[in-house]
Order: C-alpha cells, then structure tokens, then sequence
C-alpha cells in the first residue's frame, strides 16, 4: 500500500477505504516493545488497550481522532490526533445516525477546547494526582469487578457530563479520566443530551453529588422531562436500577471504570454496533486494511 508524501495521506487513506463516519469507535492495540512489520499484517487475538473516536477532520487529515493518548495521566490528554501504531478495529453505532453524530461533536468539542490549554504550565503535583486516580480505579476494579455496574454514582457523572458537553475547562475532562473512561462519557453524554440542561455555572452540580436522584432530577433536568419517552426510559432506569434500556449495552456501565478490554467485548457482541473494519499503521505506513465479509 504505497502512500504519497502528501501531509495525512495514511489518514485520509484509512478513512476513505473503510467509509468513516463521525462518531466511529476505534479500539487500538499497540505495538509490542519488538514488533515486526509481519505483525500487522493480519487482525488475529486482539486485544485493545486505547480507545478512541473518528471526529471527520477532513479540513486537517492530523486532528481527525478524538483521544486521550496519555490516558488522562497528565497533560494534554483528550486531543485530536492522527494516526498511531498499532492495530485497530472500528465500530460503529447503527441504531441512530443523530446519536453517533452527536456523540463525535462533544467529544471533538472537548477535544478542541482542551487545545487552548495546552501550553498552561502545569505543576507535578497536579500531573500525579490525575495519574494515581485513574491507576486505582483499575486497581479498584481488579478487585470488584461489580464497580462497573452503572448505578446511582455513575448516572450522575453521565448527566453532569452531558450537561457539560459545551464547557470548557471542566475537571472531568482534565483530571482523572482514561481514553476508555472519556468515550464512554461522551457516548452517555449523547444519549441523555436532548433532555438534560447545559450547565449554567451554577454550584447546582457540585452540591448534589451524593443526592438522591428525584432530589436533583427537576433541577438540571429539561422542564417536563418526565413526560418525554427519554425521561420515561431514565425514570424506569433509576427505579429498577437497570440501565440496559436507556444506553446500548456496551455503554451500560458506570464510565469510570470502561476499559478497552470490556468495551470492544460488548461491541463485538451489540446488536446496535457493526464492525466497519480494521487497519493497521506501522512505521508511519498503513500495513493493512479489512473489511467484514458481506
């Protein structure tokens, strides 16, 4: 697969021959310490370690995936990017085009916003402590394997995040957060958006952490949210405490404690996700390129 000179011809490449739509999730396995060009010639036993989102950069072919690719460990984490080594499958989320489109415009929003920070001076301090938060919620997770289960904690953050999908400089997008952890809040960011308020400044958000959430719903809530389908579905959700109805299954999960491993698990077994295909880029060339079979 010879590629041109021209700036981002591998990306445009990728994107071109597996028909990239905004919103695509690609989960990525990196290349071992003493990888071989032989090794990306094929798509057997992977096992993705990041995770990501297409945006549709076609304007700069380079900022075209939406990625924390120092895994929210320390600054510039989520960032636009272009290609990087590894092997890569893609999925995509076929049950609404509205959804997947919004899901990638709040993952680029923040993306975007974070740029303009990236040149802050940032203090040691303030680099270990995002790092030892994110390595003990897996630490965390090792050991209970149930902290995954989307409960009450967990809607919390999904709704504080959509109503924060235009905001810049939240924590959430700064601090704390994995590749995995920061997709799976914009897909839940997506999902709720159409009946959750922007975030108005207000201490609202940071004084109801621990509510219950009939004691906070109405207040970040669209007016009448209960009478709308959505509300409908997030209210039998928070009563049942089961949120296979409201998110797709692969994004039932509190999103603190996604991990690529899961993630590309459920993808690979949801019927609302196809599989667009795989690539993979090594020694800055695009190795190969597979789509499913019809």
């Amino acid at each position: 697969m010879a590629l041109s000179e021209e700036p981002s011809a591998a990306e445009k490449q990728v994107a071109t021959l597996l028909g990239l739509l905004p919103g695509d999730i690609v989960l990525s396995e990196m290349p071992y310490h003493d990888a071989q060009q032989d090794d990306f010639t094929h798509f057997k036993n992977l096992e993705p370690a990041h995770t990501c989102v297409w945006v549709d950069r076609s304007d700069d072919w380079s900022k075209s995936f939406a990625r924390s690719y120092q895994e929210g460990y320390q600054p510039p984490g989520l960032t636009l990017t272009g290609l990087w080594p590894g092997r890569h499958a893609v999925f995509r989320y076929t049950a609404d085009v509205a959804v997947a489109s919004q899901f990638s415009d709040i993952i680029k929003n923040w993306a975007s916003l974070h740029l303009q920070n990236v040149a802050h001076a940032v203090g040691v301090s303030a680099q270990v402590r995002p790092h030892l938060a994110a390595a003990n919620d897996l630490f965390a997770l090792v050991k209970n394997s149930q902290l995954a289960h989307l409960g009450s904690e967990g809607l919390w953050r999904a709704i504080k995040f959509a109503a924060c999908r235009a905001i810049l400089g939240e924590p959430e997008h700064e601090q704390s957060q994995r590749c995995t952890a920061l997709v799976a809040a914009a897909f839940q960011a997506s999902m709720l958006a159409s009946i959750v308020k922007h975030h108005d400044g207000s201490a609202v958000f940071n004084q109801l952490n621990s509510s219950p959430f009939m004691e906070y719903a109405d207040l970040v809530l669209a007016e009448h949210w209960q009478k709308m389908p959505l509300g409908q579905l997030l209210l039998q959700a928070v009563e049942t405490n089961n949120y296979t109805s409201l998110f797709p299954a692969p994004f039932a999960v509190d999103q603190r404690y996604a991990t690529p491993k899961a993630l590309y698990e459920k993808l690979k077994m949801a019927v609302d996700f196809m599989l667009v295909g795989h690539y993979s880029f090594f020694n800055n060339r695009v190795i190969a390129i597979e789509k499913p079979s019809p």
